[in-house]
């Protein structure tokens, strides 16, 4: 469930919107779409099937985070009970990164877009996250893995 690159979840988080559905205002109701949506694919495929996206400051598809410190560890707390397989969080700062790692007890996947693979794995070494994502380095060097090895 990509927490932040769907229009819906990420509006709902907004502040300034929170609408007639209950889902906006409190911090627990602006989280609450997000939870509940990622419930369902937990609940059809089984948990250990599903993950959870949450990329603090994404800009696409306009979208304007302006309080992402106060949602983004929620949003790591929240899903935990359903025991996930995955937690994927863009880097969105050191100070964010460590609150969230604390707060997510599965396996935690770490995307620091734009850094080299030292950078990334630096997440590993220090115990923030548990794999860290390659995936651009990868496609545009089909022999990245023997590079890295």
């Amino acid at each position: 469930m990509p927490s932040s690159t769907t229009e819906t979840p990420s509006a709902y988080r907004s502040r300034g919107r929170p609408g007639r559905t209950g889902f906006g205002g409190s911090l627990d109701n602006r989280i609450r779409l997000a939870v509940e949506v990622a419930t369902a694919p937990a609940d059809e495929i089984g948990a250990d099937r599903a993950g959870f996206r949450v990329p603090p400051g994404n800009p696409f598809n306009d979208i304007a985070e302006n309080d992402s410190h106060e949602p983004h560890p929620a949003l790591a707390r929240a899903p935990a009970p359903l025991d996930l397989a995955y937690l994927r969080i863009g880097h969105g700062g050191d100070e964010l990164l460590h609150a969230r790692s604390k707060l997510w007890p599965n396996t935690l996947l770490l995307n620091r877009a734009g850094t080299d693979i030292a950078t990334r794995a630096k997440g590993i070494e220090d115990g923030l996250a548990d794999i860290v994502n390659v995936g651009v380095m990868a496609l545009a060097d089909p022999d990245h893995p023997t590079h890295t090895a």
